[in-house]
């Protein structure tokens, strides 16, 4: 930082008698007052006296030199009080401040000035303010004094001075501060008075008309802007609760502070706390006061970001009534705006949309320029291919322009929305791309509830693209962040990708933990989507586990989630798997109906990804019934779309079936191939599910070829790996194609061993149709027959 008065120029301000002041122009001061860039730049300029009285001028310089000194030694210790010293010294480097010994005019001087310095704040103001309230005929003005001794030391005294008031009017210092356009482009092009107020009222930051009665009051807030500017939002708040303390206020005053504190803890993910702040705003502000309507909406926005969804919605519906009462149209957009957003937070889309469109077409009638954030969670699920690509272009189209502005979080947020774009499109490497420029940005600024979001996201494409290790530690990082914020839903979300990642990897005992785990608190948020998923999610496991019965209740229950959430892709889901139970129960009619339902929902909602899945259950079905013509064709369609999505375990298990099929028309060649490519992929990806399937295959191949012994070594490997998944019906199966090879190398007792087992395994599943399967070779072996 420079000295008082150093790198003065020789068009700087004249000296001057101790008796005197001096207006600062805009031809006099020093153009290069800051040496470095990037760093957050203070001008600190003499407060205009109340007269030209030499203790009147003193007391002016006096004030100013207070603010200076505190703003160099005493701000950053404040906002970083416990850190580590090296952090302290590298965070004072991006604070520079110059202090201006002269006086400044009025606001459109101030601006003109700070333009002129390169600053992106001015300080300045009256030594002494009239206060409009309560009697007296005489203050003394108390500015507080702090200097550091030895770096840690705080040393407070006083300063005062007898000022002359009329006896209509009480006094106070009175700063006023000037940000320029360049420091602050988020404050578009408003007028000097706009951009020139009192210190607290201080453009986007809605900061509130509070008069500092003292220096301290005055520095700590203004210091607080500095990490503001930085997006460090902690610190910030440091910095603006000791001021809390220490600003003298009026009712309104102290409604717009608590509008202030509540906005910084909203930005820095405390929602409890900005939720608190905004409601003693609310009882403080006048009813139906602008300054009420502000922190009514942004009440409401915490509670949702909180979780406390039924609050919220109260908040919001009363809000809306209110504004409907007393003919606020601006109000009434905004209170549907803020309904829009907590139904979308709880994934009713439906209800979002609705509310949204109604806002929209409120907005045009009354003229507002108000627009809402864009979020592609809004994108119609039956939105076509070419309808997400516009999307995406008009996203990127907008980005240029917050970067220009220096919108970071509207910059973040459409970084989210083309990643969304691009994952909804199998664009994964472009997806995480968008998500990873995000995640830096959304770090930079502080909102650590985005960036469990963004890291959610990342641990959804990593899984996508079967790097398992890395999905989990995404899901990891995002739960460990929603935890510290205290966002019960997006906990829910970080332990249901953990459940998806133990769910790729065959974890089937981690995976039903983490499902029953996450509908638990989906339920305690309110979420219907996300109990939905979650019901689906351990319907897959019950299926896995062949617990049918469980399984077809979780089904029925999630179909009826999806239908009220309006999820087109959800219900498609479910149906599909309906159509999958009902196959394993040999009820050929109900799954062949259950895969049409579910085909033709993923094509309205033109998701292949779904359509590949259910093409590849199709093909099971037709396979099953031996209609080998319709089984290849479905599993070549299915193929070709999980490789069109770059879904690699789609692929494996397309694979696999395609050697299943070529081993049943005994086309020897083409069954290796397939069952060796899709091995290597299950090995690839580490699916450890996928690839004891592959190996049974491969068993059962050189079984067919009368390679006896490879064959039993296949189903010994395959079945070593099913134990580990804990696939019960899988083991069942293995055992008995085990058997069969016993028999035929001539070990009948120990083949009726083995097929024993796996018939009481069958029954004790209530699997009955493999069940009667493994009992007609008991009864051919018991015949001597092949069985």
């Amino acid at each position: 930082m420079k000295g008082r008065g150093s790198n003065r120029s020789a068009s700087s301000v004249r000296e001057r008698s101790t008796k005197e002041f001096v207006f600062c122009s805009e031809e006099t001061v020093p153009r290069k007052a800051f040496r470095r860039k990037g760093a957050t730049h203070f001008v600190v300029a003499d407060f205009r006296p109340r007269s030209e009285r030499a203790e009147d001028i003193e007391l002016g310089r006096a004030a100013a030199n207070t603010v200076d000194r505190l703003l160099r030694d005493y701000m950053v210790r404040v906002a970083m009080e416990g850190e580590d010293t090296y952090e302290q010294a590298q965070e004072s480097k991006e604070l520079e401040v110059y202090r201006l010994r002269c006086v400044i005019r009025d606001a459109t001087a101030a601006l003109a000035i700070g333009e002129a310095m390169g600053a992106d704040l001015l300080l300045w103001g009256d030594a002494v303010c009239p206060l409009r309230q309560g009697q007296g005929v005489r203050l003394v003005n108390i500015i507080t004094t702090i200097e550091a001794k030895d770096n840690s030391q705080i040393h407070t005294g006083q300063i005062a001075a007898d000022v002359e008031l009329p006896r209509v009017e009480t006094g106070s210092f009175c700063a006023r501060a000037s940000m320029t356009a360049s420091g602050w482009p988020m404050l578009g092009s408003g007028d000097e008075e706009a951009r020139s107020a009192s210190v607290l009222e201080l453009g986007n930051l809605d900061l509130p008309q509070v008069v500092a009665g003292d220096a301290l009051g005055l520095t700590l807030f203004v210091g607080g802007l500095h990490f503001y500017k930085r997006n460090n939002y902690p610190r910030a708040l440091r910095l603006f609760r000791s001021a809390s303390e220490t600003l003298r206020t009026d009712s309104r005053s102290a409604a717009e502070l608590l509008q202030v504190m509540g906005s910084t803890e909203l930005q820095a993910g405390r929602f409890d706390r900005a939720a608190d702040y905004f409601s003693r705003c609310e009882s403080l502000a006048k009813a139906d006061s602008a300054i009420w309507w502000t922190c009514r909406p942004m009440q409401v926005m915490a509670h949702v970001l909180a979780s406390h969804i039924t609050q919220a919605r109260e908040l919001a519906e009363d809000a809306l009534q209110r504004a409907r009462l007393t003919g606020r149209r601006e109000a009434e957009a905004i209170s549907l705006v803020c309904l829009g957003v907590l139904f979308l937070h709880v994934s009713d889309t439906k209800e979002a949309r609705a509310r949204f469109a109604e806002a929209l077409s409120l907005n045009q009638l009354i003229g507002s320029q108000a627009e809402l954030l864009p979020l592609s969670g809004l994108e119609e699920e039956t939105s076509s291919t070419s309808e997400l690509k516009a999307a995406k272009v008009r996203y990127e189209a907008e980005l240029p322009l917050y970067r220009l502005l220096g919108f970071r979080f509207k910059e973040a947020l459409t970084l989210m929305s083309l990643g969304d774009l691009s994952l909804r499109l199998s664009e994964l490497k472009e997806a995480r791309e968008w998500y990873e420029q995000a995640l830096r940005l959304h770090r930079n600024i502080g909102f650590r509830m985005v960036e469990a979001v963004t890291l959610k996201k990342l641990g959804d494409v990593a899984l996508r693209t079967s790097e398992l290790k890395k999905a989990r530690a995404r899901y990891e990082e995002a739960l460990l962040i929603s935890r510290d914020v205290g966002s019960p839903l997006l906990e829910a979300e970080a332990v249901r990708g953990l459940g998806d990642a133990a769910m790729f990897a065959s974890e089937m005992k981690e995976a039903r933990t983490r499902y029953t785990e996450a509908l638990a608190m989906f339920r305690t948020t309110g979420s219907r989507l996300g109990e939905a998923n979650s019901q689906f999610c351990l319907g897959e496991v019950a299926l896995y586990a062949s617990e049918l019965k469980e399984a077809r209740a979780r089904f029925a229950e999630a179909l009826l989630l999806y239908r009220s959430s309006s999820s087109t892709i959800g219900e498609a889901h479910t149906l599909r798997s309906q159509g999958d139970l009902a196959l394993r129960m040999s009820e050929s009619k109900e799954a062949r109906e259950r895969f049409a339902e579910a085909l033709t929902l993923y094509r309205t909602a033109h998701y292949s990804l779904g359509e590949a899945k259910v093409l590849w259950s199709q093909g099971d079905l037709a396979f099953r019934v031996s209609e080998m013509k319709e089984a290849r064709e479905k599993y070549e369609q299915s193929l070709a779309l999980y490789r069109a999505n770059s879904f690699q375990l789609g692929e494996a298990l397309a694979l696999q079936r395609q050697g299943d099929l070529a081993l049943r028309m005994s086309e020897m060649k083409e069954a290796r191939e397939k069952y060796e490519g899709a091995l290597k992929l299950f090995q690839d990806i580490g699916n450890l599910q996928g690839e004891a399937s592959a190996r049974l295959g491969l068993g059962q191949l050189a079984e067919a070829q009368g390679h006896g012994d490879e064959a039993a070594a296949a189903y010994q490997q395959a079945r070593s790996s099913f134990e580990r998944t804990e696939c019960r019906y899988c083991l069942v199966g293995v055992d008995w194609h085990y058997a069969l090879n016993l028999f035929k190398r001539g070990e009948i007792r120990q083949a009726r061993e083995v097929l024993t087992r796996a018939h009481q395994a069958a029954v004790g599943l209530g699997e009955t149709t493999l069940a009667s399967e493994v009992q007609a070779s008991l009864d051919a072996l018991d015949g001597k027959a092949h069985p």
